[in-house]
């Protein structure tokens, strides 16, 4: 992936740098993230990814519970909701720590 090339992945930490979040691995993105502590910056972007992952399972649990009109059961939630991916998503993203 060349310099300006379009990339999802980036949206997180371009956010944490404090710089346009436009997805776009630009001249200033590169700067920023250049002038970060590597090891600081990695545990802030993982902690960063787990809480997405964690958000968008917490929100299908939410939706899932209010079309269905009560606390579902736990095979509910495995079975109707994105709570299914969830250890899976977290287990890629504790691969990436013993890369």
């Amino acid at each position: 992936m060349g310099l300006g090339v379009r990339a999802h992945g980036i949206l997180i930490p371009q956010r944490l740098l404090g710089v346009k979040v436009d997805g776009i691995v630009g001249k200033k993105t590169l700067e920023a993230l250049n002038a970060q502590d590597p090891d600081k910056f990695f545990q802030t972007v993982f902690d960063a990814r787990k809480k997405f992952l964690q958000d968008i399972t917490a929100g299908s649990v939410k939706r899932y519970e209010a079309r269905i009109g009560r606390k579902a059961t736990e095979k509910e939630l495995l079975t109707h909701t994105n709570k299914r991916f969830l250890k899976g998503w977290l287990n890629r993203l504790n691969d990436l720590k013993r890369l």
